[in-house]
């Protein structure tokens, strides 16, 4: 999907999440996704954390992946909620099951979710793939 230049690409990191069941295979599913839409460099094992969120005592399985592309965050930012939203994530008050969830964390260098950065959930797979700020 990428048709940019070497000198246009940035480099970007995307984390993964679900704490459904099958979600081992639903983040290797949408790394192969993310593979249709940019260039995956490298992604982490599939790995789990406990839930950030009160009242949630659910494991979730997380992932990083690590991107080159010529497209922009907003645009990153909207093909991931479509993913999202086409995989079956709902975004509902009390509702702790989710299918996927995948946000982009580092962009070009930049930190855009400056929670998720400094989460173990993120920084686990960071640190696999050789990512550094």
């Amino acid at each position: 999907m990428m048709s940019g230049r070497a000198e246009d690409m940035k480099m970007c990191y995307v984390s993964l999440g679900s704490n459904l069941p099958d979600g081992r295979d639903r983040i290797a599913g949408a790394i192969a996704w993310l593979h249709d839409v940019m260039e995956v460099e490298r992604s982490s094992e599939i790995y789990t954390t406990p839930s950030v969120s009160a009242g949630d005592d659910s494991t979730y399985f997380n992932a990083v992946a690590r991107c080159l592309t010529d497209l922009q965050p907003m645009q990153i930012e909207s093909l991931l909620k479509c993913y999202e939203a086409d995989s079956g994530r709902r975004r509902e008050p009390g509702c702790h099951s989710v299918t996927i969830d995948l946000d982009l964390v580092l962009f070009d260098g930049d930190v855009l979710r400056p929670r998720d950065a400094a989460r173990e959930y993120f920084l686990i797979g960071f640190s696999q793939i050789g990512g550094n700020r």
